[in-house]
């Protein structure tokens, strides 16, 4: 079976979305039913998802779509280049990264798209007015035109049902992000100073439902109580957004230049090594579909910290350390619990498996034949049938 999976997106810098992608491409690449995978990027985005990524596996191929990058070009090439494309490399499934516009009529196979939030019902202050209205729009379109919808929790499926008519929810199910890729090597960035002294570590775009600020002023007060050592640096690793001069404007008003280190870009060992070197991972966010962060931190024991929600509960259960976002005054209460989290062993993340590249792409491969019609269990045989009478055709 050949997938396209489709990750042209507005990211000049690795996001979760480039990650999920990414991790979905490799574990579909590990299986035998997958015979090719083609990665469709925009030409700015190629150089990170071959670098930073490091996708070397023979099945993937890592294709540049020319395009211009402003957003009505972007959606302009998923409704009209897209199908082209299908038709072209002869793909058996496109499998849309995130939600996207598609006119079904025009594509030539079968389409998934996987779902990772439902930001514009749910955190509307991301997007200006004409934006929000663009947004659902587009969504709506995606749930109504594609043949089959993946949720990668259990809490974004549960809000999907809230948003979406009962068509939409009967071709809907969870199937969970993959999470599982460790790289050979585990490298240090190049960042001066950072190898020699303890951090806290976040990982998150910047944007409000982050709550990147709030940690701001947490870790400022947790130097000043001395809950953390006097050296303590913190580390953020995500790209720019709306939120980043907010951001910089704070970490000069709080005289934390010196200890604060924004990185836009690292490669998957630069991550595995911020993640096995951090004294935490942090993350406030008030809002979240899945959180990569946290359950690649608990893979590599690090310890966790994070805001009491539906969502991270589901991913984290007790390995994470929860502070309450509602509290009278959430900055001691996340001071407080960072304190509490240094003081307990390393975790050991819970339900790896849920997680792993064999199941998730066991779930994904069972959902592309059912779509395709194919019987799961005689699949090999089903698919070689199939592919050799699309390409007769």
């Amino acid at each position: 079976m050949h997938v396209l999976i489709a990750a042209v997106s507005s990211a000049l810098k690795p996001t979760g979305i480039c990650r999920h992608a990414t991790n979905l491409a490799r574990s579909l690449a590990g299986t035998s039913e997958i015979t090719k995978i083609t990665l469709a990027v925009g030409s700015w985005q190629v150089e990170y998802f071959r670098t930073a990524f490091k996708l070397n596996d023979s099945k993937i191929t890592v294709l540049p779509c020319k395009l211009h990058y402003p957003a009505l070009n972007r959606n302009l090439w998923y409704l009209f280049e897209l199908p082209v494309l299908a038709k072209v490399i002869a793909a058996d499934v496109v499998h849309l990264s995130f939600p996207a516009p598609l006119f079904r009529c025009r594509m030539p196979c079968r389409v998934v798209a996987t779902i990772h939030d439902l930001y514009p019902y749910d955190e509307p202050m991301n997007f200006s007015a004409s934006k929000l209205m663009f947004n659902r729009w587009l969504l709506r379109m995606c749930l109504r035109n594609t043949d089959a919808l993946t949720c990668v929790s259990d809490y974004t499926l549960e809000r999907l049902g809230a948003i979406a008519p009962p068509s939409v929810m009967k071709k809907a199910q969870r199937i969970y992000n993959c999470v599982d890729f460790v790289p050979s090597i585990s490298r240090a960035p190049s960042v001066s100073g950072l190898a020699s002294r303890p951090f806290l570590l976040a990982v998150a775009q910047h944007r409000v439902h982050k709550n990147l600020h709030l940690l701001l002023r947490a870790f400022a007060e947790s130097r000043s109580q001395q809950v953390l050592p006097k050296d303590c640096g913190l580390v953020f690793v995500g790209s720019r957004g709306p939120e980043t001069r907010c951001l910089q404007e704070l970490i000069e008003e709080l005289r934390l230049g010196q200890n604060v280190f924004l990185l836009s870009i690292v490669t998957d060992a630069e991550l595995d090594w911020l993640y096995r070197n951090a004294l935490l991972l942090v993350a406030p966010s008030r809002i979240e579909g899945f959180c990569l962060p946290v359950v690649e931190a608990l893979q590599r024991r690090c310890r966790v910290v994070c805001s009491d929600i539906p969502v991270l509960r589901e991913v984290g259960e007790s390995a994470c350390e929860y502070f309450d976002l509602n509290a009278p005054d959430p900055v001691g209460q996340l001071t407080c619990h960072m304190g509490l989290a240094l003081g307990k062993p390393q975790p050991t993340a819970p339900h790896p498996e849920r997680f792993s590249a064999r199941n998730v792409a066991a779930s994904h491969i069972k959902l592309y034949c059912r779509i395709l019609e194919l019987e799961p269990q005689r699949r090999t045989t089903a698919l070689h049938s199939w592919h050799r009478r699309r390409h007769a055709e």
